[in-house]
């Protein structure tokens, strides 16, 4: 039995690895209105990682070697796109210079900053001239919140998926890798020859020459010509 089990979970593990590579990321919009991004896992062991996903063995073999063990990880890539309008300050900082403060606020992105100029007058042809220069651009304060939650389910037809979900339809998953990190079995020489015992019904040859049969209770040798 113990070899059916094996081959089974091969089976599963050439399904999983098929509906990786085989997967892009889908996305959809869900009942509740959160946006849900999703892809297949890659369930495989540690040494055939390195050549499968070269990223994330780096990231399991660090780990490693701090003495943690890793059982899933998942590397994302998000992009957040919006539109939107600043509020802008002007106030002037010297006799030539000014400051044009500005202050972007959404549910997501807190950002404040300015730009500093100079204004530069010249006379030319008996007309003043003002030459604007700017000199920076400065970010006082970037904030970034990302509602994002992550998780692994199993699906209808059996197959593992990392997924995404965001209540905000301006985040983009653009890169989506999960892998299931399983231990694979040593290749064990198969043992033919057993010995334990046994309760039965025998037939006994005896010195005789008469056959005799009985229920009978020992200890016996075994062969095994087939193992499944």
């Amino acid at each position: 039995m113990r070899g059916c089990s094996k081959l089974s979970n091969n089976n599963k593990e050439h399904k999983q690895e098929v509906a990786y590579y085989s997967e892009r990321i889908k996305t959809y919009q869900i009942d509740n209105d959160l946006l849900v991004s999703e892809r297949a896992v890659l369930t495989t062991d540690l040494k055939s990682l390195k050549g499968q996903n070269k990223e994330l063995y780096d990231e399991v073999l660090f780990w490693k070697k701090k003495k943690s063990k890793v059982e899933y990880i998942t590397k994302i890539q998000v992009e957040y796109r919006d539109t939107g309008s600043t509020k802008t300050i002007l106030t002037q900082i010297g006799k030539y210079d000014y400051r044009l403060s500005f202050d972007y606020d959404s549910d997501y992105i807190d950002l404040t900053g300015y730009n500093e100029m100079s204004v530069n007058p010249k006379l030319i042809d008996s007309t003043i001239v003002l030459s604007p220069v700017v000199t920076k651009t400065k970010f006082d304060s970037i904030n970034v919140r990302l509602p994002l939650t992550v998780g692994i389910k199993t699906d209808k037809d059996k197959i593992k998926r990392v997924f995404v979900t965001t209540p905000n339809d301006k985040f983009s998953v653009t890169k989506l890798d999960g892998v299931d990190l399983i231990e694979k079995e040593l290749n064990k020489p198969v043992k033919r020859f057993g010995v334990g015992p046994f309760v039965g019904y025998t037939v006994v040859l005896s010195k005789t020459g008469t056959l005799t049969s009985g229920a009978a209770i020992g200890v016996g040798l075994s062969y095994n010509f087939i193992r499944f």
